[in-house]
């Protein structure tokens, strides 16, 4: 077993595992939600908004409160269980085991990642455990390793270290189900709880800082031009071989830019000129498709075809 130090402000002063919910109210999770093949585009927040009980068990509120969220996978209640921290699935109705922290090496534990339209697995595995003093707050920390398997070509964002309170330092829900105009959100930049001083015996505001950033509130690159969402794909669910259809509101005049079809890995698949308000589109290659309509007065919008 490993134990190491870090000099950071401290993050609580209770173990996670005596909190009777996920995390406060008004924490709030900062990451740089990256455009794949580009510049950084925005930053990602993810903020406790409320509790809520859910079949008996006090559950977080979670809310993204910056950023923007389209198929990229979030869970709006999040609760605890002894070592495990659950995730309610609205789909499903059912809650999710999303981790399970103070775990020897070897532990194993799976997370089923639902979608409107199925089921993919999640399968963690602690590859090494420690503990991180954070200013005489002893917290648990692990490194994991995840491998994910079904028909909708969930993968992992990333294997790497969880961290009690933060998380998975890449992203609160570390996997990818349909990157949202090849966003991915990662990693985290800072984590802090409030302003507000509790009445002793509560602990203090948590803020943490990630040393790889000067400072939370950083965005570079290109901003995405959200008001123009007027594009429309239906079904979002076809079977290889099929079409769908993609309608413009306001219309484009033909000509006026393209779709540029990839699959989940980012892999170009077609690129087609848009022909007027509305067009069709086929598909022969199963898997998760991100169609992204690129105006030539640089709008981008980008929506999710799942190919069975």
């Amino acid at each position: 077993m490993r134990s190491f130090l870090l000099l950071l402000p401290a993050l609580f002063s209770v173990p996670l595992f005596s909190q009777t919910t996920f995390a406060p109210i008004g924490a709030q999770w900062t990451y740089t939600q990256h455009h794949v093949g580009a510049a950084d585009t925005n930053l990602f927040v993810i903020q406790c908004v409320g509790d809520t009980v859910i079949q008996g068990r006090t559950c977080s509120q979670l809310e993204y409160t910056a950023g923007w969220n389209d198929c990229m996978p979030f869970y709006h209640e999040v609760a605890l269980q002894g070592d495990s921290i659950l995730a309610w699935q609205r789909y499903e109705s059912r809650f999710m085991t999303l981790y399970v922290l103070n775990q020897a090496p070897g532990f194993t534990w799976k997370s089923l990642i639902d979608y409107p339209f199925g089921v993919d697995t999640m399968r963690w595995t602690v590859l090494d455990t420690g503990h991180v003093a954070i200013n005489g707050v002893t917290l648990f920390s692990q490194t994991v390793s995840a491998t994910a398997s079904g028909p909708y070509g969930t993968t992992s964002l990333s294997s790497g270290t969880i961290t009690e309170r933060l998380g998975d330092m890449a992203y609160l829900f570390p996997w990818i189900g349909g990157a949202c105009d090849m966003e991915v959100n990662t990693p985290l930049c800072c984590y802090q709880e409030g302003t507000l001083i509790p009445p002793p015996p509560l602990p203090p505001p948590v803020y943490w800082l990630n040393p790889q950033f000067p400072q939370c509130d950083l965005s570079t690159g290109i901003n995405e031009n959200i008001q123009h969402a007027g594009m429309h794909i239906t079904p979002n669910l076809v079977e290889r071989g099929g079409q769908v259809s993609v309608t413009f509101d306001p219309p484009i005049a033909a000509g006026g830019g393209n779709v540029v079809v990839r699959d989940i890995s980012g892999r170009l698949m077609s690129k087609l000129s848009i022909t007027g308000a509305s067009m069709s589109i086929a598909f022969e290659a199963p898997g998760i498709m991100l169609l992204t309509a690129e105006m030539h007065d640089g709008t981008r919008i980008t929506r999710c075809v799942v190919v069975r």
